[in-house]
């Protein structure tokens, strides 16, 4: 695996390269994926307005062609930082979890992958002694928060478990969303 040096953090670098390598550096538009044209794993119809597209829409790139490493070290590597990483302070948690996090974002979405960090918290919040909650759970909304923030933090000796849960919730979401709908059964 060749690893993508960017200006962000070693974990980062580490996670990025891993999704890249699933996403791939390829300009695609399957007819099937809701997402569109796509670059790098970036959908044009969730990111529409991204300068990056100036490539495709001049002619430089085409669907089939590979992406520069010199792109996607810089402006594709900007595009997860800020709204995939750094948007969840995910250089504060370990690799583990922030990889799952991050994965989760990227191919999930943001409201549901903090729904899913919401639930397996709000699991850890319980005393076994007193069988009791220790604190109020989390309201279960997918937004990200100081309070959801400040819980993350608060179980860091907890995030392997975390990571588990929430990829074990990451599956259930997939084996919903292919009873709803056949086409996303491949």
């Amino acid at each position: 695996m060749k690893l993508y040096k960017t200006k962000y953090s070693d974990n980062f670098n580490l996670a990025f390269t891993t999704v890249i390598e699933v996403e791939t550096t390829k300009i695609t538009n399957t007819v099937n994926d809701a997402g569109g044209l796509t670059l790098c794993g970036i959908s044009r119809n969730a990111f529409p307005d991204l300068p990056l597209w100036r490539y495709v829409d001049s002619g430089k790139l085409k669907i089939g062609n590979t992406v520069p490493d010199k792109i996607v070290e810089t402006e594709v590597a900007d595009v997860y930082y800020n709204n995939f990483w750094n948007k969840f302070s995910l250089d504060e948690v370990n690799y583990i979890l922030a990889y799952e996090i991050f994965e989760q974002a990227i191919n999930i979405g943001a409201r549901t992958t903090i729904r899913n960090l919401q639930k397996t918290l709000n699991i850890l919040n319980f005393d076994t002694k007193t069988n009791s909650r220790i604190e109020a759970d989390l309201i279960v909304d997918g937004l990200w928060g100081r309070n959801t923030k400040a819980r993350l933090l608060k179980y860091k000796g907890h995030y392997e478990f975390l990571a588990k849960s929430m990829n074990i919730l990451q599956g259930t979401y997939y084996i919903d969303l292919a009873h709803s709908k056949v086409l996303n059964r491949t």
